[in-house]
Order: structure tokens, then C-alpha cells, then sequence
């Protein structure tokens, strides 16, 4: 069996070493658990830190949908935990003013910046997050 592109001990190994060279990079969904239903409130920005993570995952129901989003303002990097407020579906960055639509990403200032939205999906009460 090959453990790594550079393992040479036999025929399979050099078949599979050729095949990991052209190989495309394929990247898969990181799939983490974040919270519990119990902990999100409608119309509240609720931060909740992830391991490995830089910025917090921020979750909310908005019109009745859950919706996740990074913790960090695409404009600026500023941390949207301590500085962002919702307000139906705009999400204000007190920074700097700018605003995006949660439900959209688009942003109101700036056609060229969006609002990343994470996937969700809850399994019983357990609140689950795509990150990539």
C-alpha cells in the first residue's frame, strides 16, 4: 500500500505516485458542529467560536430561515460579534457602515463585496455548518 507521493516500494506505488502528480485538487466541505437550536434567537446575532477558525460562525433565523455567516466583515476584517447589529435582513457593520443583506450577501455599499453564507444543516436539536 502507498502512504505518500514519494513511497516507491513496488510497481503499485510508482502507478499511484504517477496519478497523485496530475491529480486536481479537490476540496470537500467542512462539516462542524456549532451549536443547539436552543442557543440561536430570531432577529439576535449569536456568535459561536469553532476551533481552528479565526473568526467566529454567526447564526440567526431570519424570516424564518437559519442562516449562517463568517464572523468577520468582508470590507474591513472587522469582527461582526462585537461590531455588527441586525436589523431584518441587513447587517450593519458599525465600524464603517457598511451593510449586507443576509439573506443575499449582497452588499448595499459596495456591489463588488458580498456576505459569505454558510450551508446549514440541523440533525435533531444539533446545528451543523459548512465551511468551505
Amino acid at each position: 500500500m502507498c502512504s505518500s507521493p514519494g513511497e516507491t516500494k513496488n510497481a503499485r506505488c510508482q502507478t499511484a505516485r504517477a496519478g497523485w502528480s496530475s491529480a486536481k485538487l479537490v476540496l470537500m466541505a467542512f462539516r462542524v458542529r456549532v451549536c443547539r437550536l436552543a442557543d440561536i434567537v430570531a432577529g439576535e446575532l449569536r456568535a459561536f467560536a469553532v476551533t481552528g477558525v479565526t473568526w467566529p460562525v454567526i447564526l440567526s433565523f431570519v424570516e424564518h430561515e437559519l442562516v449562517a455567516v463568517p464572523g468577520v466583515c468582508p470590507h474591513e476584517d472587522v469582527g461582526l460579534a462585537d461590531y455588527g447589529e441586525l436589523e431584518g435582513t441587513t447587517l450593519r457593520c458599525r465600524v464603517h457602515g457598511f451593510e449586507f443583506d443576509v439573506l443575499t450577501g449582497r452588499c448595499e455599499h459596495d456591489p463588488r463585496l458580498s456576505l459569505r453564507r454558510y450551508p446549514v444543516t440541523v440533525i435533531g436539536d444539533e446545528v451543523w455548518v459548512d465551511l468551505l
